[in-house]
């Protein structure tokens, strides 16, 4: 599972939805290293 930080979410949002509805691997959202949520 692929993991990203909250800063980089936000600034590549349609990136990353685009890729998990793609290929419908999840993605762990990270907030100051710590799991915060799946996308």
């Amino acid at each position: 599972m692929e993991r990203i930080g909250v800063r980089e979410l936000r600034q590549n949002a349609s990136r990353y939805l685009a890729q998990v509805a793609a290929d419908h691997q999840p993605i762990e959202i990270t907030d100051r290293g710590r799991p915060v949520a799946r996308l």
